[in-house]
């Protein structure tokens, strides 16, 4: 984050007394269960211009296949 836009964002945290920020580290797999999806997501499917969560999901499942059986999965419809 640029330092004028990181100043900013500190200003309107301190004024929003509604705001409540937890400071987390930048790679917290133990915090965020999520951590072990992103190797997914930068193979491939964070280019994916899905048309709705079946698509997602659908890539997912076929790169999880693809990683853990070295083959990609049967399409189903």
């Amino acid at each position: 984050m640029r330092a004028d836009a990181e100043r900013e964002a500190r200003i309107v945290v301190a004024n929003a007394e509604w705001l409540t920020v937890f400071r987390l580290p930048t790679y917290a797999p133990d915090l965020n269960p999520t951590e072990g999806v992103w190797s997914l997501v930068d193979r491939g499917i964070g280019n994916l211009a899905a048309a709705n969560l079946g698509e997602v999901t659908r890539a997912v499942k076929r790169k999880r296949s693809r990683r853990l059986h070295g083959k990609a999965a049967p399409e189903r419809k």
